[in-house]
C-alpha cells in the first residue's frame, strides 16, 4: 500500500478514486520536484482551498526545499503561481471567509511556524510576497490579505511595508522618506497656531461606528477649513458614511494593532521650507509596541494632494523618549511633571523603579531631583524651549519636609499630565493662564446634580442600570486615590499662582470601571471624567479649546464657564468614550499639524516666575 503525503493527514475514506485530487496520490516519498511535476499550480491551488487542514506534509515538504533554494528558484515561482491562483477564485467569489483567508495566508506563509521561528526563512518569504504580488486583483482583497499578515508574530512594520508597497497597498514606501535627526531648532514644534490638520485613530477594536460618525461630523461641522485623517481598519471604514467632506481622508491601519491615541508616539513639526516632519518617539510603550510606526504609516498613505501641499512629508526618529500625554507646550516652555519624566531619571540613575526608599534623606531627594532636572533638559533640547515643572521641586526645607512635599506629588502618578492641566500663554489681552483640575469641585459637581444630570450620565457611559451612580461616583471619588491626586492638584495650582498665573480650578471625578455594563478588556479600577484634556488653539483674535463632552450637561456648562473667565473659548464635541473609559480625552486621542508660523502670527510669551 503506498501512503500518500494526503492520506498521512487523514484523506476521507469516502473519496472515490475520481474525486480524489492529485495531491492525494502523491507518494510519502515525494519531494518538491515531484510535487511541481504531478500537481499544477491550479490543482494545488484548488485543493488548499477546500482541504487546508490536510496540507500540512505538502507545505512543510515545500517549505524544505525553500529553505534550500530561495525564492528565486523554479520552486518560488510555483509556489507565487499557486498564491495568485488561490487569490484569484477568492477575488472571483466576490465574498470570502476568515477560513478562506486563513488557509491563503498558510500558503503564503509556506510554513507558518517556520516563518515564525527562523527569521532567514521569514525574509526568504517576504521576498516570495513580493515577486508573488498581483496587483489586479481588488484592493479589498489585497487588503484583507494584508490584515492577515500582520497579525503573525515576526511581521514587524519593515515587512508588511515592504509588502504593502509590492501590492500597490500605500502611497510611497516611509523608508524613502527617513531622514537623520535634525537639530530642534531647524524644526518648529507649534502649540498654539490654528489648527490646518488633525490626525485619528479610529479602529472598530476600540471605537463603535456609531460614536466615531457622530464625533467626525460634529469636527467637520466646527472645523469645515481643516483637513482630517482618519487612520481606520477595514471594518470601520467600511462603516462610516461613504460622503464625507472632501477633507476627511480615510487611511487603512492594515491590521496593525494601533491604540486609539496618536498624540503619544509622535510630533507633527514644521521644517524650515514650511513642510512638514513627523517625529517619532524611539521608546515603545509596554502594550502599545505597534504605535511606534503610527508616524511612518501616516507618512506612506498620505494622499497625494495632501502630499504636495505638505511638501514631500519627511520622518525622522526623536533622540530623546517622549510621552506626548505628560507634556504641556507653550510658545516658550515645555511643561512637565516629575511624573512626565520618570522613564528618563531611572535612565539617568540606572535604576529600575523610583527609589523612594531614600527619600527620608537630603541626600536622596537632591540625586533624584538632580535626575529629573536633568531629564527636564534634555527634553527642552527636543522641543527648543525652556522645560519648567507645574509644580514646585522640594529644594529647600528638612529632610522630613521634603520628604513629604515629594509624597504629595506622587498623587499625580498614573495620570497623564494633560488631563489634569491646561495651560495657555498670556497674550496682548491676557496673563498666562492655567486651568487646573479640582478633586473637590468634583465632591461640589456631584451634589449639585439632578436627575437629567445622571441619565445623560448613564446613556454617555452604559453604566449598568442596577449601579446607584451618585453614590458609586461619590465613593471612588472620595477614596485615598482621590485624595492623593487632590493633594498634587493643589501642589501645583498654588505653584502656578504663585509664578503669577490666572489660575482657575475645573472640576474631576473618579468613576469606577465597575459600574460599566460592558467592560472589554479593562484592568483598571477607575477612568477621569473631566474637563482638562483639550487642544488649545489660537482663534478669532483669541484662543479656542477643543474637547470631548463629558456626559454631564451641569458639568459641561460649568466648565464652559472656567475656561472663558480664562479668555478660552471651550468647545465640546460628542465624546468617544471607548477611549475616555481607557483614559484617554480629547488631546490623546488625537494629533495636530499648526499651520505656518508668518510675521503676522501669534508671537506670545510665558508669565515670568520660578519652578
Amino acid at each position: 500500500m503506498v501512503l500518500s503525503v494526503a492520506t498521512a493527514m487523514g484523506a476521507p475514506p469516502w473519496a472515490s478514486a475520481a474525486s480524489v485530487s492529485p495531491v492525494d496520490r502523491l507518494p510519502a516519498s515525494a519531494t518538491a520536484a515531484t510535487v511541481m511535476t504531478e500537481v499544477t499550480s491550479q490543482q494545488l491551488s484548488a485543493y488548499l482551498l477546500e482541504w487546508g487542514p490536510r496540507s500540512g506534509p505538502v507545505l512543510v515538504l515545500l517549505s524544505r526545499e525553500l529553505a534550500q533554494t530561495g525564492p528565486e528558484s523554479a520552486l518560488g515561482a510555483y509556489l507565487s503561481a499557486t498564491v495568485r491562483a488561490m487569490a484569484h477564485e477568492l477575488d472571483a467569489r466576490a465574498t470570502w471567509t476568515e477560513t478562506d483567508l486563513d488557509r491563503l495566508l498558510t500558503v503564503q506563509l509556506v510554513n507558518p511556524r517556520l516563518f515564525v521561528e527562523d527569521v532567514a526563512f521569514r525574509y526568504q518569504v517576504v521576498a516570495l510576497l513580493r515577486q508573488g504580488s498581483d496587483v489586479t486583483l481588488t484592493a479589498g482583497l489585497r487588503q484583507a490579505m494584508l490584515e492577515g499578515l500582520n497579525r503573525i508574530t515576526g511581521v514587524d512594520f519593515e515587512i508588511a511595508e515592504t509588502v504593502a508597497a509590492a501590492w500597490g497597498l500605500i502611497e510611497r514606501s516611509s523608508t524613502s522618506r527617513y531622514v537623520a535627526p535634525a537639530h530642534s531648532s531647524d524644526l518648529v514644534i507649534d502649540s498654539d497656531l490654528p489648527i490646518v490638520a488633525t490626525v485619528l485613530v479610529l479602529t472598530s477594536q476600540f471605537i463603535g461606528a456609531t460614536e466615531a460618525e457622530r464625533f467626525l461630523e460634529a469636527l467637520e461641522s466646527i472645523a469645515p477649513e481643516r483637513d482630517i485623517l482618519v487612520m481606520a481598519d477595514q471594518a470601520m471604514a467600511a462603516s462610516l458614511r461613504p460622503t464625507r467632506s472632501p477633507r476627511t481622508h480615510l487611511l487603512l491601519t492594515q491590521g496593525r494593532g494601533y491604540s486609539p491615541w496618536p498624540r503619544d508616539p509622535m510630533i507633527l513639526a514644521r521644517r524650515g521650507d514650511g513642510g512638514v516632519s513627523v517625529i517619532v518617539r524611539p521608546n515603545e510603550q509596554l502594550g502599545r509596541e505597534d504605535d511606534s510606526s503610527l508616524g511612518r504609516l501616516l507618512v506612506a498613505q498620505l494622499p497625494s494632494e495632501l502630499d504636495a501641499r505638505w511638501h514631500e512629508p519627511r520622518w525622522q526618529t526623536s533622540p530623546t523618549p517622549f510621552h506626548n500625554g505628560q507634556i504641556l507646550l507653550t510658545r516658550d516652555h515645555v511643561w512637565v511633571s516629575v511624573h512626565s519624566l520618570e522613564w528618563a531619571i531611572l535612565e539617568h540613575m540606572g535604576l529600575d523603579r523610583v527609589p523612594v526608599e531614600s527619600f527620608s534623606t537630603a541626600e536622596g531627594i537632591d540625586t533624584y531631583l538632580d535626575a529629573a532636572e536633568a531629564a527636564a533638559a534634555q527634553l527642552g533640547q527636543l522641543f527648543d524651549r525652556q522645560p519648567r515643572f507645574v509644580h514646585a521641586l522640594p529644594r529647600s526645607g528638612t529632610a522630613e519636609e521634603r520628604s513629604a512635599a515629594l509624597w504629595r506629588l506622587a498623587g499625580g502618578g498614573g495620570f497623564d499630565l494633560d488631563s489634569l492641566v491646561t495651560i495657555v500663554a498670556a497674550d496682548a489681552t491676557s496673563p498666562p493662564r492655567a486651568i487646573v483640575a479640582s478633586v473637590d469641585g468634583g465632591h461640589e459637581l456631584l451634589q449639585a446634580l439632578s436627575a437629567d444630570d445622571i441619565s445623560a450620565l448613564r446613556r454617555t457611559y452604559g453604566i449598568d442600570a442596577a449601579t446607584d451612580v451618585l453614590a458609586s461616583l461619590t465613593q471612588t471619588s472620595s477614596g485615598q486615590r482621590a485624595s492623593q491626586l487632590a493633594a498634587f492638584l493643589d501642589s501645583v495650582a498654588d505653584n502656578l499662582d504663585s509664578a503669577g498665573f490666572f489660575v482657575r480650578r475645573a472640576p474631576v471625578l473618579l468613576a469606577p470601571t465597575s459600574m460599566l455594563a460592558d467592560q472589554p478588556d479593562l484592568e483598571h479600577e477607575d477612568f477621569l471624567i473631566g474637563w482638562n484634556n483639550v487642544v488649545i488653539s489660537a482663534w478669532d483674535g483669541g484662543h479656542r479649546a477643543e474637547s470631548f463632552a463629558s456626559g454631564i450637561p451641569r458639568g459641561d456648562a460649568a466648565a464652559i464657564e472656567v475656561f472663558r473667565a480664562a479668555n478660552i473659548d471651550l468647545r465640546l464635541l460628542p465624546p468617544l468614550t471607548s477611549s475616555v473609559i481607557r483614559n484617554g480625552g480629547y488631546r490623546c486621542a488625537t494629533n495636530h499639524l499648526r499651520g505656518p508660523r508668518t510675521a503676522t502670527a501669534p508671537m506670545s510669551a510665558d508669565g515670568a516666575g520660578a519652578r
